[in-house]
């Protein structure tokens, strides 16, 4: 208000007959004064004063020239506060709708972020740029995608924003709406038609294209199927299977889902991906097997799916280390019993020439896993 009142008292004079020429209110200011109106600005929109900000576009105010020390501008500022008249005033007043913060991040980012559609159809009409990048490579719809705003990340998709934008480390769209759980997102993704220069492809062989998605890699190697494993997002797992997704793929590590699901424990995720093919004794490249990530974790459940599927209770990673030995280490009395059932020795050493049961007794209150082993020594 006090701005306001500023300003209206520096024009009180304008009822006097004006000169045949005079100088516009835009034009250019003295940079000190420029920089101080701007100033003045960025500050009225944090605070939502939409009289004051016109009044100051009136005095020549440069919208492009309001930003704070990290880049914000102030139309960036306006779209955080969710303010559509005020985001309006500044577009009008010539405010650079594709303005990049110090993070590459864009007013149409932010109003993704908050889910905000009508924002995000209004900076589109102004001519907001879908492919612009921030610093990690996050495009809008990569930002939707990640905030967990479903309408947003439709509405861009239907604007022609790419269902195939990936991150700097490669992870895909489709990547981050399995991880996230999204469902409706990740099955609208993988079926979306893909883009070329002129936009959107609907000649496209969109079995190829869902292929080439299923398939597609993180720069660690991870597919998409990676990604919801890792999660749990058993809805999602079930569908990508079902899809195509291959269920051994594997890691730059040499891991597989299965491998994944045993070491989270995952039960459920371990017997849909037995049911589909996967291969209970695959090894990563130190020996590491799904069976011995299971007996780690102690998840009995895990252990008894993957004993059934012929996983082998020997196998031993380079270290020697065997499901039984790391399950004795840890007191997982249950899975320590399960496997000596199975068949596991209960003499195989580390390379270190530990046994199941030295390892056991270094354990405080380890009585259970102490007997079974001693028994089983004696049969």
């Amino acid at each position: 208000m006090v701005l306001v009142g500023a300003f209206a008292s520096a024009t009180s004079g304008a009822q006097q007959e004006a000169p045949p020429s005079p100088p516009a209110r835009t034009a250019k200011l003295r940079p000190a004064k420029s920089a101080a109106l701007a100033k003045r600005l960025l500050n009225v929109v944090y605070g939502g004063d939409l009289a004051a900000v016109a009044a100051l576009l009136e005095q020549g105010a440069d919208p492009n020239l309001a930003e704070d020390e990290d880049g914000v501008t102030a139309l960036m500022a306006a779209v955080e506060a969710r303010d559509v008249d005020m985001v309006t005033r500044l577009l009008d007043a010539g405010a650079d709708v594709n303005a990049a913060d110090a993070g590459g991040w864009t007013a149409l980012m932010s109003a993704v972020e908050t889910g905000d559609t009508d924002l995000i159809a209004l900076l589109l009409a102004r001519g907001a740029d879908l492919h612009a990048t921030d610093s990690n490579g996050w495009d809008a719809l990569f930002v939707s995608v990640s905030a967990h705003q479903k309408e947003a990340a439709l509405a861009l998709l239907a604007a022609g924003a790419d269902p195939d934008t990936k991150d700097w480390h490669g992870v895909a769209l489709l990547m981050l709406a399995t991880s996230n759980g999204e469902d409706e997102l990740a099955r609208t993704i993988l079926d979306a038609p893909p883009l070329t220069a002129k936009g959107k492809n609907p000649e496209a062989r969109l079995d190829a294209v869902v292929r080439q998605r299923l398939q597609a890699r993180d720069e660690s190697g991870w597919t998409a199927l990676h990604h919801g494993v890792s999660r749990g997002r058993d809805g999602l797992i079930r569908y990508l299977l079902e899809r195509g997704s291959e269920v051994d793929a594997r890691t730059r590590a040499g891991w597989t889902p299965l491998m994944m699901a045993a070491e989270n424990g995952d039960a459920l995720t371990t017997s849909a991906l037995l049911l589909r093919g996967a291969q209970a004794n695959a090894t990563a490249g130190d020996g590491t097997s799904p069976l011995l990530l299971a007996a780690i974790r102690g998840e009995l459940r895990t252990v008894n799916a993957l004993l059934a599927a012929k996983a082998d209770p020997n196998a031993h990673r380079h270290d020697g280390r065997t499901p039984l030995i790391e399950a004795s280490a840890r007191g997982h009395a249950v899975v320590v019993e399960a496997l000596l059932q199975a068949g596991a020795d209960a003499e195989a050493r580390t390379s270190s020439g530990a046994s199941a049961l030295d390892l056991a007794s270094r354990l405080p209150d380890n009585a259970e896993v102490i007997s079974l082993l001693q028994q089983a020594a004696a049969r």
